[in-house]
């Protein structure tokens, strides 16, 4: 006789919703059942009521120079509305952020900027070695890769001494690849350079998804970077992507389900979602169209209402030019959010998703212990 088993509603909204994090990126693997559930709006509310966990974007705009930061909590009546970073040196300006709670800044207070990562929830924070700051940083991109001991790996992407480079194919336009690595405490400089034809670059935006980093280009394809391998390549998106209608559209790289999703705004009143099925032979499908037009006329917008930044499969984060709101796409409600500045354009959009527990960031591997390894 086989022994009674729990019902998966008590499973997935009695024990997970009081599990972790690291417990919740485990079970999405169990079955698809489970990685849907545990994406999905009410199952995120319940876990981040029944835990002290924080959830939210960080939004930072551009004026004059200076860096307006504000934190947008995407927690349904969260006592912890804002996520300070007045413990960190200035000025400051957020460069990439992680779902387990980093945040790589760059600190410009002196001639040659410093680089440092911090935890906003604790505020831990430290100093990390620069990578060759002489060079014009293009994107910058975080991923954590374990969490007890704290490990992690940066992406930079920069302008190399040579911009260009003559090919027999042509001219092609170059970006060089740095690596840092949390565990030897070193930059790694690739020696090859990364090639794009001379009319296509890169957005400053990328998201990381499974170990890898994603970035679009100008010329309808997605940039991906392999950590593991640290090797690159570009694939073009798939028809209709490719199609006049979605090139001209508002195009954004998000995560949707654990993998890549990409949102398109094919016009004022129309946004679809789509998701890669497979990572091998590039396949997409569609899994969400969304009509804004109640939206529009609810809020009177003049503009569009461009998505910026997907915190679920149901809430999306979208900018109107000089605001942004929750957007719920169960049953259209929005909320407006007050940033206490104007948008103007220039803004960038940074997911957070953090406990706080203490990471201790302060303690990088010594040199007598990295010599005894390589001995």
């Amino acid at each position: 006789m086989n022994p009674p088993s729990l019902p998966l509603e008590i499973i997935l909204y009695n024990i997970l919703t009081r599990s972790s994090i690291e417990i919740i990126g485990r079970s999405r693997v169990v079955c698809k059942n489970w990685n849907q559930t545990t994406h999905e709006e009410h199952f995120f509310q319940q876990f981040y009521h029944n835990t002290k966990i924080i959830s939210g974007i960080f939004v930072q705009e551009m004026n004059r120079n200076k860096y307006s930061l504000a934190f947008v909590s995407t927690i349904e009546d969260n006592p912890i509305s804002q996520l300070p970073l007045n413990f960190l040196p200035k000025p400051l300006e957020i460069k990439a952020s992680t779902k387990k709670g980093l945040l790589l800044c760059l600190n410009d207070r002196y001639r040659i900027p410093r680089y440092l990562i911090c935890k906003p929830t604790t505020r831990e924070w430290r100093f990390i070695p620069n990578p060759k700051t002489r060079y014009q940083t293009r994107a910058m991109a975080i991923t954590v890769l374990g969490s007890i001991p704290l490990r992690y790996k940066i992406l930079r992407l920069s302008y190399p001494k040579l911009l260009c480079v003559t090919h027999k194919f042509g001219i092609f336009s170059c970006l060089q690849a740095e690596i840092f690595d949390s565990r030897t405490w070193k930059w790694k400089r690739l020696s090859e350079l990364i090639k794009f034809p001379h009319d296509e670059y890169l957005h400053i935006t990328m998201i990381t998804v499974r170990g890898f980093f994603y970035c679009l280009t100008t010329n309808n394809n997605i940039f991906v970077f392999d950590l593991e391998n640290e090797s690159w390549e570009i694939f073009s998106l798939p028809s209709p992507l490719s199609e006049l209608d979605y090139t001209q559209s508002i195009r954004q790289l998000v995560e949707y389900e654990g993998g890549l999703g990409l949102i398109c705004l094919v016009n004022k009143e129309w946004m679809e979602l789509w998701m890669m099925e497979s990572y091998r032979e590039k396949t997409w499908r569609r899994v969400k169209n969304l009509n804004f037009e109640s939206l529009i006329k609810r809020e009177g917008y003049r503009h569009y209402a461009s998505p910026m930044a997907l915190c679920n499969n149901d809430v999306m984060l979208i900018n109107n030019y000089m605001n942004i709101m929750l957007y719920d796409f169960r049953n259209g409600s929005s909320k407006p959010i007050k940033l206490g500045y104007c948008l103007r354009g220039r803004e960038e959009f940074f997911r957070i998703e953090s406990d706080f527990e203490l990471v201790n960031l302060n303690n990088p591997p010594s040199r007598r212990a990295s010599e005894s390894k390589s001995l």
